[in-house]
């Protein structure tokens, strides 16, 4: 996989980087587990302050377009993202947790 930044902008209100880069790959489009690993390699941080945002696939092309927001700390991602967000990442608490400590 080919990963090419297009722009690298930091956020600090929001204690966060957002890059916004360009995938190439062979045959499917990769799964967003494999982009983040790949993505957390190349900019040297760790796979579980990154989260992939959005990949937007080109039409006839074997390339993609990625939003990734690489976080400074663990409490930052967590308050700041989405639930279904942090679910897609596995980051997020899972209902039969949630349920069990409503019964407590």
């Amino acid at each position: 996989m080919d990963i090419y930044i297009n722009n690298d902008e930091h956020k600090p209100l929001l204690h966060r980087r957002e890059i916004k880069a360009r995938i190439g790959f062979e045959g499917v489009t990769p799964k967003r587990e494999e982009v983040r690993k790949e993505m957390a390699h190349k900019l040297k941080v760790k796979e579980e302050l990154l989260l992939i945002n959005r990949i937007y696939t080109e039409n006839g092309e074997r390339a993609a377009k990625v939003i990734v927001h690489v976080y400074e700390d663990e409490k930052f991602l967590k308050g700041t993202e989405y639930e279904f967000t942090l679910k897609k990442h596995g980051l997020g608490e899972k209902k039969e947790a949630k349920a069990e400590e409503k019964k407590e």
